[in-house]
């Protein structure tokens, strides 16, 4: 292999491992940062919704109404109009889901596929503090909840993952693009410098050939670098 070829070989790996790594690094820098916002987002909106259910309850038990339904359905009325204020997004829902699996309420139209339900309710118990990766009506969604023990159900806020995390994506697919043009201009490069490198080598390669040829040892060859 030509000195050029080996050049190229050897310092084009480097690049191209370079600006994978700082491409994955990027992405994945990304991608935590926004699980951390979502988690967040979503955290703060559980928490104002906790806060107010709880209230709300509380109400009921100071004032021995607890067990008149008309006031029971009142109260939930309440925190489903709370919910709905604490909405951004057309994409945001936030349901109430009993420890079953099965759909109570929602703040907008959703119907869960056979399944989904109970997946939500097991990755709620699992892990209630952190962000949920449930698919909801056959779309990915993050959410966030807390189970409200005196109806024995879930309060749920949900958004989309493409939402929070389609500039992931975008992120991906710039990653891409940048490693393939930087691997083309680093190849054309390259190619020009290592020419560049390699011209007085091969001017004394080619004076040493055609002194082994002649055999004249008074050749003189001038090497700038």
């Amino acid at each position: 292999m030509r000195i050029r070829s080996k050049i190229i070989f050897v310092v084009l790996p480097i690049l191209v491992a370079t600006v994978i790594l700082v491409g994955v690094s990027s992405y994945f820098s990304a991608a935590s940062g926004i699980n951390r916002i979502a988690r967040d987002f979503l955290g703060f909106k559980v928490l104002e919704l906790q806060k107010y259910a709880d209230s709300q309850y509380q109400l009921l038990v100071d004032n021995n109404f607890t067990e008149k339904p008309e006031m029971v359905q009142a109260t939930k009325g309440s925190i489903d109009v709370f919910a709905r204020s604490l909405l951004q997004s057309k994409t945001e829902i936030i349901l109430t889901i009993k420890a079953s699996g099965e759909l109570e309420t929602a703040t907008s139209e959703l119907k869960l596929l056979p399944g989904e339900g109970s997946a939500l309710v097991a990755q709620l118990k699992a892990k209630p503090e952190d962000l949920s990766s449930p698919v909801l009506g056959g779309v990915p969604r993050v959410a966030k909840g807390f189970y409200f023990q005196p109806y024995d159900w879930y309060y749920v806020v949900t958004e989309t993952s493409a939402a929070f995390f389609s500039d992931i994506a975008a992120i991906a697919l710039q990653t891409g693009i940048i490693l393939v043009v930087a691997l083309a201009v680093a190849a054309l490069l390259l190619f020009l410098f290592s020419g560049t490198l390699t011209r007085p080598l091969r001017t004394i390669a080619g004076a040493m050939r055609e002194v082994i040829a002649s055999g004249d040892l008074g050749q003189q060859v001038d090497v700038g670098y």
